[in-house]
């Protein structure tokens, strides 16, 4: 596929080819490679810890939360933003290797197809599952919250250096 470097550089499409090519370029840099994979075992070494706390935070939720507010499908969620915030960090960095200057375009737009991909996930359960709708969102809505600004603040501390 190829992508007008001025007028497609927002298209959805061109943002996945870029970050396909960003993860498995062509002529593949190893220096660049081996410059990033300190700092992902690191990412990733903080991410299991900061999952532990989140873990711990489930089970008081489980414990003390109201019935209302319970969804059977807690630890899918808890999982499944373990795994997204892992792959679009390391995205998001193999795509600052390659152009640091387009980080930002880049990064908003990932941003916001990723909200757009939650927002179609919480409406088709709420749509299969009235009456779990609540727990399921507000469990959903709060790792959400949890995970991204994990997320923001290891990028900050990755270009910060």
């Amino acid at each position: 596929m190829s992508c007008h470097p001025v007028l497609d550089t927002g298209s959805a499409k061109c943002i996945a080819a870029s970050a396909f090519n960003a993860i498995w370029p062509a002529g593949s840099n190893v220096t660049n490679h081996n410059q990033t994979m300190p700092f992902l075992k690191s990412f990733y070494a903080k991410l299991a810890i900061f999952s532990i706390f989140i873990l711990a935070l489930l089970f008081i939720w489980k414990m003390y939360a109201s019935e209302r507010f319970q969804n059977d499908l807690m630890w899918v969620l808890w999982a499944f933003f373990i795994l997204s915030t892992g792959f679009i960090h390391y995205v998001l960095v193999k795509i600052s290797e390659n152009n640091p200057k387009r980080f930002v375009g880049y990064f908003m737009g990932i941003t916001g197809i990723k909200l757009f991909g939650y927002l179609i996930i919480i409406t088709i359960y709420a749509l299969l599952k009235r009456e779990a709708a609540l727990g399921f969102t507000l469990q959903f809505l709060v790792l959400y919250l949890l995970y991204s600004g994990f997320e923001v603040v290891m990028l900050l501390k990755h270009f910060k250096k």
